[in-house]
């Protein structure tokens, strides 16, 4: 995810994780719509949704 970062910036980067956790946006087409290799897109979207699950997973298991 570095390397998408040090590319696109952060800001791209965020608003792409906007768009498709938010947004309900595909990864592809998120990453179209901000002029994005798909590739790029499918990295941040499966990141993104990855660390979403981490976070529901731990607010969810009790302590």
């Amino acid at each position: 995810m570095a390397d998408v970062v040090d590319r696109y910036g952060e800001a791209a980067v965020r608003e792409a994780v906007q768009f498709i956790l938010a947004g309900d946006v595909s990864f592809r087409t998120a990453a179209a719509d901000l002029d994005m290799r798909s590739i790029d897109g499918v990295r941040i979207g499966t990141t993104a949704r990855w660390i979403l699950g981490e976070l529901n997973a731990t607010t969810d298991s009790p302590v």
